[in-house]
């Protein structure tokens, strides 16, 4: 998230733990962001397809990205020198860990689901 409040880019997040859902609700709150929750598997798709194409059409949420990185950049503040930080590059790890980790089993879980039916 860090990276896009940067570069001025609105996000869709899906916060699953650690800080996630604190950055999300913080870029919900400046309206350069929107959350999708992970907890409807099912609706999981329509509801990220229906949050990027409201990111995509309303103006408002780029506007927003905008004023957040030109705040960013006035305080000489960039993404690189946030990843040199060890502790940052420890939570980019445990976060990549948990989503392949979580991605396998929400894999399995869909499955399941599906072939209930």
């Amino acid at each position: 998230m860090l990276q896009a409040a940067y570069h001025g880019v609105p996000i869709v997040g899906l916060p699953l733990f650690a800080e996630q859902p604190d950055n999300m609700a913080r870029a919900t709150e400046q309206g350069f962001g929107l959350s999708v929750s992970v907890d409807d598997a099912l609706g999981l798709s329509q509801n990220l397809r229906r949050a990027l194409l409201q990111i995509l059409q309303n103006p408002s949420f780029a506007d927003n990205a905008s004023r957040v990185s030109r705040r960013i950049r006035a305080t000489h503040w960039s993404p690189a020198s946030q990843a040199a930080s060890e502790s940052w590059g420890h939570v980019t790890l445990l976060s990549i860990l948990f989503v392949t980790f979580l991605k396998n089993g929400h894999h399995e879980c869909m499955q399941h689901a599906v072939t209930r039916r």
